[in-house]
């Protein structure tokens, strides 16, 4: 949803499509660096529970 309204609010400021797609490029970029550093944060609490001892 918040995609969507995005789209309205860059429309609504001119931008046609190529310039869209422009815009695009970052909020991707932003998506893939989260994804890693969550998939990192994750590995990292998982080996943590692995290495503990079971109680």
């Amino acid at each position: 949803m918040l995609s969507s309204w995005l789209v309205a609010v860059l429309r609504g400021l001119g931008l046609r499509l190529p310039a869209l797609s422009f815009a695009a490029v970052p909020v991707a970029l932003a998506w893939l660096a989260t994804s890693i550093w969550l998939g990192r944060r994750y590995e990292a609490a998982r080996e943590t529970r692995v290495r503990q001892p079971s109680s």
